[in-house]
């Protein structure tokens, strides 16, 4: 188990010792084991963990869109540059097998993620 799932199974423990559980959450786990309370403590966090796996995956997402979106702004405000036949990227790739000439952006000729760099 890595340590982030680990701190998620931490948190939904807590919740239902503290009794600051997801009310929406526990009904459905509650329902699901048929009214026995230690088997929908167990559904509640296996449920919960999932939640919050998935919360997790969204902020990651939407995180990386920002940087993404941030990196375009940049590349949009710096406007077209001339391509230098002597730069490629550390995977051999020329400049101008890029669609980002001339600036800092992933090789998109091989798709290997590396940078473009001066030779």
């Amino acid at each position: 188990m890595n340590p982030l799932e680990e701190r998620f199974y931490e948190t939904a423990a807590l919740e239902i010792t503290e009794k600051r559980v997801k009310t929406g959450v526990f009904a459905k786990a509650f329902s699901m084991a048929l009214g026995d309370k230690d088997k929908a403590c167990a559904l509640y966090i296996s449920m919960r963990v999932q939640e919050l796996v998935e919360e997790h995956a969204q902020a990651q997402a939407e995180v990386q869109a920002r940087e993404e979106e941030r990196a375009s702004e940049e590349n949009a405000r710096q406007g077209p540059m001339n391509v230098d036949a002597d730069r490629k990227c550390t995977c051999g790739h020329r400049e101008s097998q890029h669609r980002y000439k001339g600036r800092r952006a992933p090789c998109d000729g091989c798709g290997c993620g590396d940078f473009l760099m001066a030779l």
